[in-house]
């Protein structure tokens, strides 16, 4: 089985601000069930720091949470790409190129 097929539901989704406009959820979820995966995409619409800094630190923590309660996989919008990079334990060299 590969690592894919071992989570039983992929909990999934999109950190930034004023989201409600996004399309990715449909577009995710589409493309969840045309893998023939379980699982959700959902909207973090997260408030620019120094606000939104606890819950941006919490959704990045959700990455490493137990595996009942991990989310799986995180896009970053604006105005949280830069931010986000001070709770992560290492960026791709792509990543550190453009500093996000």
């Amino acid at each position: 089985m590969s690592d894919i097929q071992s989570i039983a539901y992929w909990r999934l989704g999109l950190i930034g601000g004023q989201l409600g406009h996004s399309l990715s959820p449909r577009l995710q979820r589409a493309a969840l069930r045309e893998a023939g995966l379980q699982g959700e995409y959902r909207l973090y619409d997260v408030p620019p720091l120094p606000e939104g800094e606890a819950q941006l630190r919490a959704l990045v923590e959700g990455l490493r949470a137990p595996p009942a309660l991990r989310l799986h996989g995180l896009n970053i919008t604006i105005p949280h790409k830069q931010n986000v990079l001070r709770f992560l334990d290492e960026l791709t060299p792509t990543a550190q190129a453009v500093g996000a």
